[in-house]
């Protein structure tokens, strides 16, 4: 697996900006029609992804206590099938699938819930263009079966991506990311 931004977004720190968001505000998997073909997905299927920890990792620097196997949550996203992604590679963008931040990253229209709300001036806070016009919101309350195209705030990928840095630089190996997929029915 392998993550991109969007041109429109700056990782994920953008996504609470209305217009940003209302240009893109979802992140579905990209994956090649072979590969698509293989698991007998066609666009707008949804998958479930389980990202690895690195087993070499851990026996290299096992002081790291990073630990190796599987991760414990999974992702549950559509996908999209295009031929501009490699036949072995599926990819997510990284700046979207906020479950705090704003409303607008959220893409609700309701209030920050429980104590997202503590020392806040909600009224301040308010905007009446994200109350009437958030069009994206998703209501289908995370079910695939009852979510609409192109709605919703997408979904947050570092769910499945393991800390895995690389042995030179020790930055984020991101494009090393292992992963299962599965059809969802």
């Amino acid at each position: 697996m392998t993550s991109f931004k969007w041109c429109v977004h700056n990782h994920g720190r953008t996504a609470n900006l209305k217009w940003c968001s209302e240009i893109v505000h979802s992140n579905p998997a990209w994956m090649h029609p072979d590969t698509a073909a293989r698991f007998g997905l066609k666009s707008g299927d949804w998958i479930e992804i389980t990202g690895y920890r690195s087993t070499s990792l851990h026996r290299a620097m096992p002081g790291l206590g990073l630990g190796d196997g599987a991760i414990e949550q999974k992702l549950e996203l559509p996908i999209v099938v295009t031929k501009g992604i490699h036949p072995d590679a599926i990819a997510i963008s990284n700046s979207l699938g906020h479950d705090h931040y704003t409303r607008v990253a959220r893409a609700r229209r309701d209030d920050p819930v429980g104590s997202q709300k503590a020392g806040m001036e909600l009224e301040a806070l308010r905007d009446e263009d994200w109350e009437r016009n958030m069009w994206w919101q998703d209501d289908s309350k995370g079910h695939h079966s009852r979510w609409i195209r192109n709605t919703g705030n997408g979904w947050a990928q570092n769910r499945v991506l393991p800390i895995a840095p690389d042995f030179i630089s020790g930055q984020q190996a991101f494009n090393s990311t292992v992963v299962r997929i599965k059809k969802l029915s």
